[in-house]
């Protein structure tokens, strides 16, 4: 008699059809061992519990003489403490190779194990003065045999162990580009200009990493190239590892390079079974979903338990080396999941329990869905060559990074972790991640490759700039104290009219039912609201409405879109949404269905907020500043024309356009090739707070901006129907630039908003709008990637107990990028942890900022952001845009949590040519644009008009 499979739920994504099912003996060959737990005992930090870092440092003073464009003066003075290092080379030049592998091997893996092989081979046996990534060898002479330029060589063959079974195999040759020689007396030439400062960086970072791995290769674990996590600092957060990571990079600045230091956590997966940390991830308090599992396993290297047979003789399957594998997807449960046997006819499948039926008693969990460690299926779905194993059979690999889905309680407990005080930083870089980089102490580890590495972090002067001055209505002051101020008993700057308000409860089976009064809430928002100087029409009788919604996500998305037919009747202008949970997906929903199908604005908060009574004033007030946002108003506004004087012509008069500017891309858990959302901002008032918004997708983690002329164009059009005119000058903030990429933008990005203003420019002629006669592009890159951080020296520069240096701190010498105008701005009040400032990097100055002008206008824009009484850490209209892009995602989560999994194509489509027509496809699409199904709107702007949302919120920034 067969024996029976093991129970477990049913799957609706069983592989093969049961006429092509075959029976198979079970390998009795295979011998299940017990998973071997290598997580090493945790080190906890060695924090000192101290206000001030007190260690020794290095002083250093500017190299070059104060120039006004590029350095300021404003401010005080004052001495801060920076996480860098001082860094002196030997050698005046390194040599650079290009390599080129066998087209047959594309995996990064293989390519190290190549590279590691090549090391004991000519040239490279018994030398210390070279290093390498997986696509470039630098090296401190010119290698044999190729003296000049441009000379190719051959290594090979190469013998090395096969990353699939471990039997010996070869590679025939490496080849080998003689490509630049690099200066070092070009390290502090401009980044726009020379792509020397680059090169250099990566060298200098590789040959550090190499020596850091040699000294400590079983005490650290290298993440890319200037990563290196301490493995024993981690803390257990539940099925991750929030670990101790140390970040090094070398940096180009004014006339030196110095080493970038600093403290920073990584989540690293937990080394349990497969099966275990699918179990923990989909229960309470994680509730993972099957496609945030998936999305979060894929990819991640696991190890096999069980002894295989070798089917190779040369080489052993069960060494050590050789278990490691990469899961590729998950399956069916384990009794219904099919494959199909290695000795069997084309087409033919059998149960994956019985082919491992000899070990299920004991561990089988036939619930769980089986993972593919061979090949993925294909577009078609055959999976023939995939290799199906239970869940319980693979451990994840030890020292595995988690690039996977950040649930809400890892997130909170990775921050618990991860946040710690400035002086603790300091203390944490300078004792425990300088002696694990075998920084301190033993010069030595470095010398020998010509480095010599500062022993002390550098003391560098820094400026605060003075607070700018906030106002409200009537042009009274705020009283701001650390970069905050209070909004009670004050009427905004320029209150806005209320639209009709209506409260609309939301209840939604399986959440417990509202505790609050929905008369009583309406009577309080008309308060507070009137409170602060709206004008608010009050009904015959109180407009609250309740809908109830099913618990699953499809059915209430569709019971949103249609289950409301007020919404469709007699659009209410404006909701005050009374949510059941904090669920993103009903969230999302809700926008979508207000924002892009109706054109209603919306205001949505939780019950929490009133079950205990009268609501709170001040929650009463967040709530109002959003709604006088949303209605078009000004909730504050800065002595503008001081802060902002070079925005306006001779005559008093706006004359700038600020525009902001960012780009999302999807993360984990998303379908293939979903698109990357782009958004650009852009001012229409002469206070710089009223800033409209844009929105396109754009191919797939594309990272500068695609359509940046329609945006901006739109942006001046919008500009010109307040002012009736156009600007003469445009100010540009761009949000989320990596270094590498400042060329690109700079060459498309403001080339593209020139181009805008010239087609913004033809068209305002013909409809008598005044046109100046030329534009004045400034372009500046926003950056929040980046590991400098700044501690006080003395007790006098923290203004309370988290020990942050007290707002508006700028630094704008001896860290920065050399040779062009960019700083640092510190300008908010840390909640929590060490504050990290916003790095601002100019890319184009035509209107001719000097340091001291660009940096009080980045300064005010931060005291702009219409939805906080305090500073923000980066400027207004970059924020703005990130937020609108965060908005984006919103219209988009059903591709972005990949729901909408099978996009199609053609055969033989390639990923570049799919992410752009799928781009292209969704953007034109009413599941993108519902608007165009509302019969309220002209069918004209069906082709002409790109934005996602309705076309009556053009002219507000309805997304915050």
């Amino acid at each position: 008699m067969a024996p029976a499979p093991p129970r477990g739920p049913a799957s609706s994504q069983s592989s093969g059809s049961d006429k092509n099912l075959v029976n198979v003996k079970p390998d009795s060959q295979r011998v299940f061992k017990a998973p071997i737990l290598r997580r090493p005992q945790p080190v906890r930090p060695p924090l000192k519990n101290s206000k001030v870092f007190k260690e020794p440092t290095d002083i250093l003073k500017p190299a070059d003489p104060p120039n006004a464009l590029l350095h300021g003066t404003r401010g005080q003075k004052i001495q801060v403490t920076a996480n860098y290092l001082t860094l002196a080379h030997s050698f005046k030049e390194m040599h650079e190779y290009a390599l080129t592998y066998d087209p047959k091997i594309k995996d990064k893996m293989e390519k190290w194990r190549i590279l590691k092989a090549m090391e004991a081979m000519p040239p490279f046996q018994g030398r210390t003065d070279f290093a390498y990534e997986a696509g470039t060898i630098w090296s401190l002479t010119p290698l044999p045999g190729m003296p000049e330029v441009d000379t190719v060589s051959a290594v090979g063959p190469v013998q090395y162990s096969s990353p699939l079974n471990g039997a010996p195999t070869q590679t025939e040759s490496v080849q080998l580009r003689y490509n630049k020689v690099l200066s070092m007396n070009e390290a502090s030439a401009d980044i726009l200009a020379s792509d020397q400062p680059e090169c250099i960086v990566r060298a200098i970072n590789a040959f550090i990493g190499r020596r850091i791995m040699s000294l400590r290769p079983n005490e650290v674990t290298q993440i890319g190239q200037n990563r290196f996590a301490m493995d024993a600092g981690y803390a257990d957060i539940g099925g991750l590892l929030a670990t101790r990571t140390y970040f090094l990079s070398t940096r180009p600045t004014e006339n030196r390079i110095l080493l970038n230091i600093n403290a920073a956590t990584t989540a690293f997966f937990d080394p349990v079974l497969v099966s275990d940390w699918i179990e923990k991830m989909v229960a309470p308090p994680f509730n993972m979903s099957r496609r945030e599992v998936m999305a979060s396993l894929k990819g991640t290297n696991v190890r096999i338990t069980y002894d295989r047979p070798a089917i190779d003789p040369r080489g052993d399957p069960n060494a050590e080396a050789n278990r490691r594998r990469k899961l590729k997807e998950l399956g069916s449960p384990l009794n219904q999941q099919t494959f199909h046997p290695f000795d069997s006819a084309p087409g033919e499948r059998a149960f994956l329990w019985q082919h491992f039926r000899t070990m299920l008693n004991q561990f089988a969990k036939p619930h769980l869905p089986c993972a593919n460690i061979g090949k993925p299926k294909d577009r078609t779905g055959n999976d023939d060559k995939a290799v199906w194993v239970p869940p319980e059979f693979l451990e994840i690999d030890r020292k595995e990074v988690y690039k996977g889905v950040i649930t809400p309680e890892h997130l909170k407990n990775i921050i618990k972790v991860a946040c710690r005080k400035p002086a603790e930083n300091a203390d944490l870089i300078f004792h425990e991640g300088m002696n694990l980089l075998g920084i301190r102490g033993d010069t030595a580890l470095f010398g020998n490759v010509g480095l010599k590495l500062g022993q002390k972090l550098i003391q560098i002067e820094g400026r605060l700039l003075p607070t700018p001055k906030v106002t409200y209505f009537g042009n009274k002051p705020a009283n701001v104290r650390n970069a905050g101020w209070n909004l009670a008993n004050t009427k905004f700057s320029k209150p806005a009219s209320v639209p009709g308000l209506e409260v609309l409860t939301i209840n939604q089976q399986g959440q417990p039912p509202p505790r609050h009064n929905s008369s009583q809430l309406w009577e309080a928002m008309f308060k507070a609201l009137s409170g602060h100087g709206m004008s608010v029409q009050r009904p015959k009788e109180t407009p609250i409405r309740e809908i109830k919604l099913p618990g699953a996500r499809e059915q209430f998305r569709n019971e949103l879109r249609s289950k409301p037919e007020y919404l469709a009747r007699n659009p209410p202008r404006f909701l005050l949404v009374v949510l059941p949970s904090q669920s993103v997906d009903l969230y999302a929903a809700l926008k979508k269905w207000a924002d892009c199908k109706w054109g209603t604005r919306t205001v949505a908060a939780l019950p929490k907020h009133f079950a205990r009574g009268p609501p709170h004033p001040q929650t009463l007030s967040n709530l109002a500043m959003k709604f006088n946002l949303k209605c078009g108003g000004t909730n504050q506004a800065l002595d503008y024309k001081t802060e902002f004087r070079k925005l306006f012509n001779a005559q008093g008069i706006v004359d700038t356009l600020v525009l902001g500017a960012d780009v999302t891309h999807p993360g984990a858990g998303s379908c293939h090739g979903c698109p990357s959302i782009a958004a650009v901002v852009g001012s229409v008032d002469d206070q710089f707070s009223n800033m409209p918004g844009s929105m396109r997708l754009q191919a797939s983690r594309q990272e500068d901006i695609e359509d940046m002329t329609g945006m901006a164009k739109e942006r001046l059009i919008a500009f010109a129907k307040r002012n009736k005119r156009l600007p003469s000058q445009i100010l540009m903030f761009r949000d989320g630039v990596s270094e590498g990429q400042f060329p690109i933008v700079k060459q498309k990005e403001a080339a593209a908003i020139r181009v805008a203003w010239d087609s913004a420019a033809a068209e305002a002629k013909k409809n008598n709008v005044q046109v100046p006669k030329e534009l004045k592009l400034s372009f500046y890159i926003v950056s929040k990637r980046h590991h400098s951080r700044f501690f006080a020296t003395n007790e006098s520069q923290i203004y309370n107990d988290k020990g942050n240096i007290k707002p508006g701190l700028v630094i704008d010498r001896v860290v920065t990028l050399p040779k062009r105008c960019n700083f640092y701005l510190q300008s908010h009040d840390a909640l929590q942890g060490t504050a990290k400032p916003a790095h601002y990097v100019e890319i184009e100055n035509e209107i001719g900022f000097t340091a001291d002008e660009i940096e009080q206008i980045a300064h005010g824009l931060c005291y702009t952001y219409a939805r906080a009484t305090k500073a923000v850490s980066y400027c207004a209209p970059a924020y703005y845009a990130d937020r609108l892009c965060e908005r984006g995602r919103h219209y988009l989560r059903e591709f972005l949590i990949g729901d909408n999994s099978d996009m199609g194509g053609p055969k033989g489509e390639k990923p570049k040519e799919r992410d752009i027509r799928l781009a292209k496809m969704i953007q034109m699409s009413s599941y993108w644009r519902p608007w165009m199904e509302n019969p309220a709107v002209n069918d004209a702007l069906n082709t002409t008009r790109l934005n996602p949302w309705h076309p009556a919120l053009d002219d507000v920034m309805f997304w915050l």
